[in-house]
């Protein structure tokens, strides 16, 4: 019943937002991502998303992703959906997502498989206050398949716009996860614009947390073990109008192993 609600919700704000489609955009992107694992492991994984901005300052998100976990003797895929909605109230936002996530364990060595079915709700206020946006979220993350477990996370942010070309970001986050974890982790970003073609952004965590939903990126750490540390780099550069090119750098550490990501990427930019 809880899904039905949001994503009619999400559905009607939909519909209002497409008949005040005068002039809008359309981003296009796509990233491929690779994974390798301190205990030899590997991944790969593709992301779809497209941000439609609307007249009125509103936007709705969709996304799509694959991912697939390889090891010696057992492989795991998963597939995830996203969809998004912002709401302009200048000067409050307001913010809804919701993912699904669907992940297949098979053994090599024998015949044994499960699926793991993850439901993701998120919502948050945002309010702009001379420059600075101060917001309040909180994330369900419901899954259900070889461990069923809940996660339940909260968290504030405060965004500075430090110069006109820089900005940052701190963000502490508070998670309880329903086998009696309680977790807390202090985020941060920097973000900065040498060029108008040209963007860097560092970003990390510190403290614990699991089965962290990210409400900017719209992507999830979704492995049981506890999330200890996170820091990494991301740029795009603006090759010619529309299109600008993306690449990014993680390295994050959980409980008994550690994990580096690299992501190379494309985004456009339709005007109508």
């Amino acid at each position: 019943m809880r899904k039905g609600i949001f994503l009619v919700g999400l559905l009607l704000f939909a519909v209002n937002a497409y008949s005040q489609l005068g002039k809008g955009s359309i981003t296009p992107s796509l990233y491929y991502t690779g994974g390798k694992y301190s205990n030899t492991m590997s991944s790969s994984g593709v992301d779809a998303f497209a941000l439609l901005g609307l007249n009125s300052g509103d936007y709705i998100i969709g996304g799509f992703s694959t991912m697939n976990i390889d090891s010696s003797t057992w492989s795991y895929g998963q597939t995830t959906f996203v969809l998004g909605a912002i709401g302009n109230y200048y000067p409050f936002y307001f913010k809804a997502n919701y993912g699904f996530v669907k992940g297949t364990y098979n053994r090599k060595d024998v015949v044994y498989s499960y699926d793991d079915n993850t439901n993701i709700f998120n919502a948050s206020v945002m309010y702009n206050w001379d420059l600075i946006y101060f917001s309040f979220y909180g994330t369900i993350v419901n899954t259900v398949g070889y461990k069923n477990v809940q996660s339940l996370q909260t968290g504030l942010r405060a965004n500075w716009l430090l110069t006109p070309t820089t900005s940052l970001s701190i963000d502490p986050l508070y998670s309880q996860v329903s086998d009696e974890r309680k977790l807390f982790s202090l985020g941060g970003q920097i973000t900065t614009r040498p060029f108008s073609s040209l963007m860097f952004q560092t970003s990390g965590f510190i403290g614990e947390r699991a089965y962290y939903f990210n409400p900017e990126l719209l992507t999830i750490y979704n492995q049981d073990e506890t999330q200890t540390l996170l820091w990494g780099a991301r740029v795009e550069y603006s090759i010619w109008g529309p299109i600008t090119l993306v690449g990014s750098y993680q390295s994050t550490k959980f409980s008994g192993y550690s994990i580096t990501y690299s992501t190379i990427g494309i985004k456009g930019l339709i005007t109508f």
